[in-house]
């Protein structure tokens, strides 16, 4: 059964209540995350910043499929062009300008106020970071990369068998799979998986149909009460993998 939402404003409420409380986690994310990789392992303050850290991981992903509730809407119509010289234009564009911000802000925090040399060295690590960014723009990389493929996932989300089956795929290669990778068997399923390079439904791609499938479709309280439980088990497997 299709959704219906109620819309005040041309917008859609919840997904702003969402994007707020994601806003929120990552914040918390990168506080904890930041800590937790200076404390010593075992420690108190160590399993403070896991458990905050482990709770508020769901961010990313929530973005994420908030970014599929608009771009795989088959109901809409979507541009190619556009679809370049605006969305993916505007993330290059703000990657450019920020990546140079903070690799300039990095120079000369090395050459200026610890009176380094501005040797070749330097240079090629400005370039680099320049290229790459600063550590937390590894999102704009994986949102390009998902909007390159909109047009062909547009494909999988007009029809409701086929993202559900693109779904369970992901489900299973992406986390049942990255489980098997964690237990004695670890070794053989990585190799297995490296030798298949199955990567079509891997990554943040899932999350993509899962927002909008989510969004579009309504789903049993038998469902959403297995969804609920599966949370609380990914959050506990997390914390105690993580510690």
């Amino acid at each position: 059964m299709e959704r219906e939402l109620k819309v005040k404003n041309q917008r859609i409420m919840y997904l702003d209540s969402l994007r707020i409380f994601a806003i929120f986690a990552m914040m918390v994310l990168h506080v904890s995350a930041s800590n937790w990789s200076k404390c010593l392992p075992n420690t108190y303050e160590f399993q403070v910043f896991n458990v905050y850290d482990s709770f508020v991981r769901f961010c990313v992903p929530v973005f994420v499929m908030i970014s599929g509730v608009f771009f795989l809407d088959d109901r809409k119509s979507i541009d190619v062009k556009k679809l370049y010289t605006h969305n993916i234009l505007r993330i290059v564009t703000a990657f450019i300008f920020w990546s140079l911000a903070y690799a300039s802000y990095s120079l000369f925090d090395n050459v200026v106020l610890h009176g380094n040399e501005l040797n070749y060295i330097a240079i090629k690590n400005f370039v680099i970071h320049s290229i790459y960014g600063h550590y937390h723009m590894w999102f704009l990389f994986a949102i390009v990369g998902l909007y390159i493929i909109t047009p062909l996932l547009r494909k999988i989300s007009a029809d409701k068998r086929l993202t559900e089956y693109f779904i369970c795929l992901s489900f299973i290669f992406c986390y049942c799979i990255n489980l098997l990778k964690l237990t004695r068997y670890g070794d053989i399923v990585n190799n297995v998986m490296n030798k298949s390079n199955f990567n079509f439904v891997m990554g943040y791609t899932g999350y993509y149909l899962l927002g909008y499938y989510l969004h579009r479709y309504e789903i049993s309280k038998k469902f959403n009460n297995v969804i609920n439980v599966l949370a609380i088990i990914s959050i506990a497997i997390t914390i105690v993998f993580s510690s």
